[in-house]
């Protein structure tokens, strides 16, 4: 994730120069995990059925939270911000989100069960994996 502000322009970019996540970059990681799980777009991976049988409508978050804390040894969900997990299970946690996201499609809404029913481009959700 790269954003250039004014300093960048004026002065340059700063160098990274740890090769350790802190709590800054851990905080946003955190938001930013929490905002494609509001969006459903881990939905790709982990289906959640519409109660009808009407066809996928989010993520199933209780899936989601099981599996992550099966593959990724060390973290625990939900995610706590205040807390900052080693920088290796920090990358794992990326790696597992990038194989379960894909940008939500809402198809028809469902007035009775009050959401949309979904599909997921799977290439467009890696490549906006990160909203800018």
């Amino acid at each position: 994730m790269s954003t250039r502000y004014f300093t960048d322009r004026e002065f340059g970019q700063r160098p990274a120069i740890s090769e350790t996540i802190d709590d800054r970059v851990w905080g946003a990681l955190h938001a930013l995990i929490d905002m494609r799980v509001d969006s459903g777009a881990f939905g790709y991976r982990f289906t959640k059925q519409c109660a009808d049988g009407d066809g996928p409508c989010g993520i199933d978050r209780r899936a989601f939270a099981r599996f992550l804390e099966a593959e990724v040894p060390g973290i625990d969900w939900p995610l706590n911000s205040r807390e900052v997990p080693e920088t290796t299970v920090v990358l794992d946690l990326l790696e597992f989100c990038a194989k379960a996201v894909g940008e939500p499609i809402l198809g028809s809404y469902h007035s009775y069960q009050h959401h949309y029913h979904m599909s997921w481009d799977r290439a467009a959700g890696l490549a906006t994996l990160w909203p800018k």
